[in-house]
């Protein structure tokens, strides 16, 4: 994974080279000094590489949504480049859907990833950017090969299986409620909380980047199962105590 420290810091060389971030996106850097995001893929058999944008103009969380829509559309035998592919076996040609392209920018994965970028800068706490991460946006998860090679694996969010492609402005109060009421149905009752709030931040952020008018997460409130947190467990014996106390007394690890 590269950084946009990583990008801004790149020089141009005598010749071209790349920078690889993942799901098959790389930074190709030119000796004129343009920075270029391309996206390399499989498409029938043959390998292709498409540009995706430059540096600064095209953002890197950005880059990285296109990629994963890329990655997406091959799964579903859709062309990334418009073409329409696997037509049925002995029928006729069957005419191509056409389908609204959502900008980059209005996509609930970039707001998102802007959210988290603004949450960063501001300070938050590791733990905290992790578990924000997971609860709606996606994470990186490490897993070892046979051969003792590490790969790493995207993981997304509920929230990022709900809304992933779609405009901020087609999300509808219902389908957030949906979201966060089939969290709390599995159990993780702060979790589900944690997600509505989050949503609404991320809604409010929308609002000021002009893209929607209201916030569909703030029309739910009230409509959402409010749970009180139970008590913190504590130990009650006294000798219980007692263990505890001789326990941190020798303790011999660090802070």
């Amino acid at each position: 994974m590269i950084t946009e420290k990583q990008i801004k810091a790149a020089a141009a060389s005598d010749k071209a080279y790349s920078l690889r971030d993942g799901n098959g996106l790389f930074l190709e850097v030119r000796p004129s000094g343009t920075k270029v995001f391309v996206r390399k893929y499989r498409w029938r058999g043959t390998q292709r590489s498409d540009t995706l944008g430059s540096f600064p103009d095209l953002k890197l969380v950005e880059a990285r949504s296109r990629a994963v829509e890329i990655g997406l559309q091959v799964k579903q035998k859709i062309d990334p480049r418009g073409e329409r592919v696997e037509r049925s076996r002995g029928g006729p040609k069957p005419k191509a859907k056409v389908q609204e392209v959502v900008p980059v920018e209005r996509r609930y994965e970039t707001l998102a990833g802007r959210f988290m970028e603004k949450r960063i800068a501001e300070g938050m706490a590791l733990p905290t950017v992790k578990k924000v991460r997971r609860h709606i946006y996606k994470w990186e998860l490490e897993k070892r090969r046979a051969d003792g090679t590490v790969e790493t694996i995207w993981m997304r969010s509920e929230a990022m299986r709900v809304f992933e492609g779609r405009d901020v402005g087609s999300i509808k109060p219902p389908e957030v409620l949906n979201l966060v009421e089939r969290i709390q149905q599995q159990g993780h009752l702060e979790k589900a909380k944690d997600v509505h709030r989050k949503l609404g931040e991320i809604f409010d952020l929308a609002i000021a980047l002009g893209y929607i008018e209201w916030n569909p997460a703030r029309q739910v409130k009230r409509a959402i199962v409010r749970t009180k947190s139970g008590g913190l467990p504590g130990l009650t014996d006294a000798a219980d105590v007692g263990a505890l106390m001789r326990a941190v007394e020798e303790y011999d690890g660090s802070i």
